[in-house]
């Protein structure tokens, strides 16, 4: 495995590895008030209709523009340096990831030389179209926040999406425990 310098490298690790023992994943049970109250955003319902990105035009094999975009990458897969937990059917960045995100955008600001990888994944309810497309929101929705964190000083081409649907679980999917920890983006340091 071939990693990234050391000094760039534990300087990331360090400030951030707080949240990678401890991420907390969101509580399914809470209802959108209180959310709310929480300060969450409420959670978007989302269809097979409304989650493609303005821009870009519904295809019916959704799967192909994955399969290419994972061919492309050059990246090696490593520990990830942050996972962030989403709702079911959902893709809004949930205010207790903020702090660690911004860190994160703050690194990039100060190390021009670094790039991320960031890697959108979905339970394995609902189609492939529909998972591959959420997982693909979920990516865009973080590469989005930390954007807007950098104030149009972060090029966009040190960040790389990908999205993998529900092909990459880190656990089984046999109960809605497990499949909450499948619906997460991991961000990746990557050179």
């Amino acid at each position: 495995m071939i990693l990234p310098p050391i000094s760039t490298f534990n300087l990331l690790f360090k400030a951030l590895n707080k949240n990678e023992s401890g991420a907390t994943l969101p509580d399914q049970n809470k209802t959108n008030e209180e959310k709310q109250n929480a300060g969450e955003k409420n959670p978007e319902q989302i269809t097979e209709n409304n989650v493609l990105k303005p821009g870009t035009e519904k295809t019916e094999n959704t799967d192909k523009k994955q399969e290419q975009k994972v061919t492309d990458s050059p990246v090696l897969k490593r520990k990830p340096l942050l996972i962030i937990y989403f709702y079911k059917n959902d893709y809004t960045v949930l205010p207790a990831y903020y702090k660690d995100l911004d860190k994160i955008a703050g690194k990039l600001l100060k190390d021009k030389t670094l790039k991320l990888l960031i890697e959108g994944h979905t339970d394995f309810e609902g189609s492939d179209s529909y998972n591959i497309t959420l997982s693909d929101n979920r990516a865009m929705a973080v590469k989005k926040y930390i954007l807007e964190k950098g104030n149009g000083l972060i090029d966009e081409k040190r960040m790389e999406v990908l999205f993998f649907g529900e092909t990459r679980p880190v656990t089984d999917n046999t109960d809605e425990d497990k499949r909450q920890k499948n619906r997460r983006v991991e961000l990746i340091i990557i050179q």
